[in-house]
């Protein structure tokens, strides 16, 4: 599918809620410019992909807006990042989610492997914010989300492994840094 027929990314709030109202539920491409997750925890989550103006520093040349629990989230796409660690083991066992070339995940998370300290990386993802409607424009605005709609959230914006988010040796220290 080429990005000539994604959809455009809404100019108002009504305009987001009509492109998610409107979504073929018969399309499970994953990989297309809508999809709809079935399987837990995404049950009534919803997201359609948009093409970015210039691939980001991430790599990433498409994002998601995600619709869950009636709420809007897309990445910040400022200064602000998540930032935490991983103990080296959760590393090695999760490799393979951090090579941009097998997971989509890989493309979004930033693991500093070439410093180990007290056995664990420190990691920085992009930070999310929720899409409000302020008058019919789309506003965004810092949320802070608890643990299990923050991990909801993360898979669907940024594709991680669910397993991976609830091992004990991966923290997240903060949503906000920046």
């Amino acid at each position: 599918m080429t990005d000539q027929s994604r959809k455009p990314y809404p100019s108002t709030f009504n305009e987001l809620v009509d492109q998610f109202n409107n979504l073929d539920v018969n399309n499970t491409d994953g990989l297309g410019n809508q999809c709809e997750h079935e399987n837990y925890p995404y049950q009534g989550c919803k997201q359609i992909e948009y093409p970015l103006d210039e691939p980001i520093s991430y790599g990433e040349d498409l994002f998601v807006v995600l619709k869950y629990k009636d709420n809007y989230y897309q990445t910040s796409f400022d200064e602000h990042e998540i930032t935490g660690c991983m103990t080296q083991e959760v590393y090695e066992k999760h490799k393979d989610d951090f090579d941009e070339e097998i997971s989509c995940a890989g493309e979004w998370i930033d693991v500093e492997t070439e410093q180990l300290t007290n056995g664990t990386y420190s990691f920085t993802i992009p930070s999310f914010v929720q899409l409000v409607d302020q008058e019919n424009d789309i506003e965004q605005e810092m949320v802070y989300l608890k643990e299990e709609d923050s991990k909801v959230v993360l898979e669907g914006l940024y594709g991680f492994n669910r397993k991976l988010l609830d091992e004990e040796g991966f923290t997240i220290e903060s949503f906000y840094d920046g």
